[in-house]
């Protein structure tokens, strides 16, 4: 019996478990990493090396009369309202202006990346977008706000920019963090595009920036970035 119980007991300890070996891949390796690559090597592929080429960053927070994220900024299918569609027809407007203002100053490519994650990045009516566009649109997306951005951009605009998380702005936000800092300095969403340009290549010395946002996000983006040109679409 004796024999018995020790064999039983024997038999019911746990095998120790293999250590798990060191992930040793360098951060050059990560899939976000290569996947912004894969990303930007597409777009440059389809771009025009020569000419000046704009790259809008389309979000909808910002654009003037929105008030409410839960019932503006979502369709009826994702809980929302059906006034969602008069602001994707103003977000429409919006970057077909920008687009039109910049050709007129010489631009002649012009890069359109859906900004707004509300309807997973589908915001922008296609149908009505200037057809010389190249449309950056849908989920998921590495970088959502800057997928391929890439040194053959000359410069950058947003569209529908929103106040920092914490600020007393109208729907303050930043994507899902409370705070978002590089090196100590704090950045909104439109300041995280500003970073990830100077990684990609285009902030250079005349390089130009243009934002169509709220009061509080003119403020914010001030703080953060040096030369930039501004048009406040609410108080």
């Amino acid at each position: 019996m004796k024999r018995a119980l020790l064999v039983l007991a024997l038999a019911a300890v746990p095998a120790t478990a293999p250590a798990q070996e060191r992930d040793t891949t360098p951060p050059e390796a990560y899939f976000g990493v290569t996947e912004f690559r894969v990303a930007r090597i597409k777009l440059e592929r389809l771009m025009q090396p020569a000419g000046f080429t704009v790259y809008i960053i389309a979000d909808m927070e910002g654009l003037a009369g929105v008030v409410n994220n839960s019932v503006e900024m979502r369709p009826s299918y994702r809980g929302g309202t059906p006034e969602h569609e008069r602001f994707r027809q103003e977000l429409t407007d919006e970057v077909n202006a920008a687009i039109a203002g910049a050709r007129f100053a010489g631009a002649t490519q012009f890069v359109v990346n859906e900004g707004h994650g509300g309807t997973l990045f589908r915001n922008v009516l296609v149908e009505q977008l200037d057809p010389t566009a190249i449309l950056i649109r849908g989920y998921p997306k590495p970088n959502v706000m800057e997928t391929g951005l890439n040194p053959q951009v000359d410069a950058m605009f947003i569209i529908g920019a929103h106040a920092n998380a914490g600020t007393p702005g109208i729907i303050s936000h930043n994507f899902a963090f409370d705070t978002f800092t590089v090196n100590g300095k704090p950045l909104n969403e439109a300041g995280v595009p500003e970073e990830v340009a100077k990684l990609s290549g285009l902030s250079r010395e005349g390089d130009s920036r243009c934002f169509t946002m709220e009061s509080q996000s003119a403020e914010d983006v001030v703080n953060v970035l040096n030369k930039i040109e501004w048009i406040v679409l609410k108080p």
